[in-house]
């Protein structure tokens, strides 16, 4: 049996009824243990709260009734290829929300886990994810956060809105034929935009709005008549803002806006 099955099988009576009845769960989060931070932490709650650094333990209080988490096997490349090789156990179909928080050595999604009504991802220094795909029932929200290796994100075909902070690795995003709204954080070092936006806004015929964080050279490269000018130019709406000081950039294609606090570099 694979070990995310594994766990998910071995834990209490309770717990395992109120997963194989997928009532209660509307968000699984896994993330490094901290301390509960509820005003009252013995009032119940609607999401699955998974967190680990080295293991994951079960602190749903709603579901377990326990004061103590529930310790549980590592959530690790190898888990999640013995899930892939048994795919036809399908894990928390109706989960809308997953968080990935401080989980360095998770590389991949068990592949039990079959959250067809997923809406948001959040991915927070998740340092050992190589490539997110094919994940064609994600609809809402992608957040990438602090994301070191990250390379590649393609085929999303659902996704609305992308959300990219702190992702120096990434070298392609594609195939997202529902993206809407893209926020982009440039870090400070950044002397360009990233070669792949240029790729998205002219293949994205959904594309309408891109909101950008960077620094002030940068954004200097994105008024009219520069560099990045033909770039920013072809999206219908666009809200630029320098991240160490108070210079933005507002555009918008249609009805005409254009305007800016700063003058050309």
């Amino acid at each position: 049996m694979p070990n995310w099955t594994k766990w998910l099988t071995s834990v209490q009576d309770k717990t395992t009824l109120a997963l194989r009845r997928q009532a209660a769960f509307c968000s699984l989060t896994i993330r490094r243990a901290i301390p509960d931070s509820r005003p009252d932490p013995s009032q119940p709650r609607s999401e699955l709260d998974l967190v680990g650094s080295r293991d994951i333990h079960l602190t749903n209080s709603d579901l377990s009734r326990h004061q103590n988490p529930v310790r549980l096997p590592r959530i690790d490349e190898s888990a999640a290829e013995d899930s892939r090789r048994s795919s036809h156990r399908k894990l928390l179909p109706n989960l809308k929300e997953l968080w990935l928080v401080d989980c360095p050595k998770l590389r991949a999604l068990p592949g039990g886990l079959c959250p067809t009504n997923l809406k948001v991802l959040y991915k927070e220094r998740t340092h050992s994810f190589v490539e997110i795909k094919n994940l064609d029932f994600l609809t809402d929200n992608l957040t990438l956060k602090h994301n070191h290796s990250l390379r590649r994100i393609s085929n999303l075909p659902s996704l609305k809105h992308l959300q990219v902070d702190d992702c120096p690795s990434l070298e392609y995003v594609g195939d997202l034929a529902g993206l809407q709204h893209l926020h982009l954080s440039c870090p400070l070092s950044a002397e360009c935009l990233p070669p792949w936006l240029s790729d998205l806004v002219e293949q994205q015929q959904s594309f309408r709005k891109l909101e950008l964080q960077c620094s002030l050279p940068l954004l200097k490269r994105c008024l009219m008549g520069e560099v990045n000018w033909e770039i920013i130019s072809q999206i219908p709406e666009v809200r630029i803002r320098a991240i160490d000081a108070n210079e933005f950039i507002w555009y918008n294609k249609n009805p005409y806006m254009y305007d800016t606090n700063v003058g050309s570099a």
